[in-house]
């Protein structure tokens, strides 16, 4: 090849995995229309029992979702979702009250082993309120109520959340938190009407987070629908819709999972320290490197 001693090794990787997709594809396809060819009744039977067994697995777990954690299927956004959320006329969505979990070995959502940075696991507990918010109880009343979305909410634990850390630099206010990932600024005027007034507080914090509350705004005014809003409604809608969302989520995790063993074991191969095109390389002072994920 003319160009191999200017061509950099992650783009002859990235050409090999392509290489290797597009190949299992062909095979699959290839076997699939061959056992069409030879047997397309017993195909499609195979097919229909495929289908009524899915749709039957998902229909005992969405009736009797206590069997979601045990069976480990947790990690399938929907069952999340699922085990975590309410439907609500206005909000869209809610937690559940009273919700207690424990997650461990979390490196964050775009974390993935191919890029070759040791992120260190965090664990924590999730818990929520009488109300679903994470509050380490129920709060009749508070001096100081925070309204945002994932930045209030979000932390390994109740005691890590903003407005926990607030509550202890104020030094004697109590501070109720009432954020909520996913949520902007239609439904922050809905918390402060619902939950955030009848506690009586002094002071209310609004948390903005101006790219998306932005996009939510312009969505309205458009009338176009609220993407945030639809991706945690997931276990609202019909049943063969919501059968279709849980089964491709399961595809793309089970796809995704294969992709990566193999790119893990063509890096062995190789024996080469490659960088992923989802990163960034940055040299610093002293000659030392470090890669950052371009897609957090």
């Amino acid at each position: 090849m003319p160009s191999k001693g200017t061509t950099s090794l992650q783009i002859y990787m990235a050409g090999l995995d392509q290489a290797v997709l597009s190949l299992a594809v062909y095979f699959v396809l290839s076997g699939l229309v061959l056992l069409l060819a030879l047997n397309p009744l017993g195909f499609a039977l195979a097919c229909l029992s495929f289908f009524a067994a899915s749709l039957a697995i998902f229909f005992l777990l969405d009736r009797v979702p206590e069997l979601i954690k045990p069976l480990r299927l947790d990690v399938i956004p929907y069952f999340t979702y699922r085990l975590s959320y309410l439907s609500d006329p206005v909000l869209g969505y809610r937690s559940r009250p009273f919700l207690r979990t424990k997650f461990a070995n979390y490196r964050g959502a775009a974390y993935s082993p191919v890029f070759g940075i040791d992120v260190p696991p965090q664990s924590g507990t999730w818990q929520t309120d009488d109300e679903g918010f994470r509050n380490p109880a129920p709060m009749s009343s508070a001096e100081v109520a925070v309204i945002g979305s994932s930045m209030a909410e979000w932390g390994n634990n109740v005691e890590d959340t903003y407005p926990s850390r607030l509550e202890k630099e104020l030094g004697g206010q109590t501070v109720v938190n009432l954020g909520k990932a996913g949520y902007g600024p239609l439904q922050y005027l809905e918390i402060l009407k619902r939950y955030a007034l009848e506690k009586r507080p002094q002071y209310v914090i609004l948390t903005f987070y101006p790219a998306f509350d932005i996009d939510q705004l312009a969505n309205w005014i458009e009338g176009r629908p609220d993407k945030s809003v639809a991706k945690f409604t997931v276990g609202s809608g019909q049943l063969f819709h919501r059968y279709s969302i849980a089964f491709q989520q399961t595809s793309k995790m089970l796809i995704d999972s294969g992709w990566t063993a193999l790119e893990l074991g063509l890096q062995q191969i190789i024996g080469a320290e490659s960088i992923h095109p989802a990163l960034a390389a940055i040299s610093l002072p002293q000659w030392r490197a470090e890669k950052d994920a371009l897609c957090k």
